[in-house]
Parts: C-alpha cells; sequence; structure tokens
C-alpha cells in the first residue's frame, strides 16, 4: 500500500538530508499520507520560515484536505494569502 511507501521514503528522505537538500513541504506531504497531522504542521511552518516557494500551492493541495478546519493550519494559510487590495 501507500503508506508503507510512505514510510519508506520518509526514512530514505531523512537520511540524505545531512548531504542534500530536502524540501520540508515535501516531508510534510509524507507525514500528512501517514496519518502525522502534527508534524505535517510542522513541516509546513518550517517550509514557510524557510521561504519554499511551493508553499504558494498550499491552498489548494488537496493533499492537505483534512487540515482545513485545523486552526494552525489556517493561521499558516492566512500568512501565506498576500494582502488584500486596498489594505
Amino acid at each position: 500500500g501507500v503508506r508503507p511507501l510512505c514510510g519508506w521514503r520518509l526514512d530514505r528522505l531523512r537520511s540524505v538530508r545531512g548531504e542534500r537538500r530536502v524540501s520540508s513541504y515535501t516531508l510534510a506531504m509524507h507525514h500528512i499520507v501517514l496519518g502525522e497531522d502534527d508534524e505535517a504542521l510542522a513541516r509546513l511552518e518550517q517550509a514557510y520560515e524557510s521561504r519554499e516557494s511551493v508553499m504558494v500551492l498550499l491552498s489548494g493541495d488537496p493533499l492537505f484536505h483534512r487540515l482545513r478546519t485545523n486552526p494552525r493550519f489556517l493561521r499558516l494559510l492566512d500568512r501565506i494569502r498576500p494582502p488584500a487590495a486596498g489594505s
């Protein structure tokens, strides 16, 4: 299934993290598939702080759909969204 493969990939990404850059967003994707919502959110916050350009896709990424009611996720989306025109 997908979960064991995802767990294996996550372990693999962690093992090469010191040797090469691994996107925090990519790690968040793996954590969300594994049902590790808090860890996924931590990685997304890290991706935001690192200014990963892929964060502009977060609001429409179906992979993170179940977080849409999570206050922590909503605060992160608010930080990503550009200010409304005229603000």
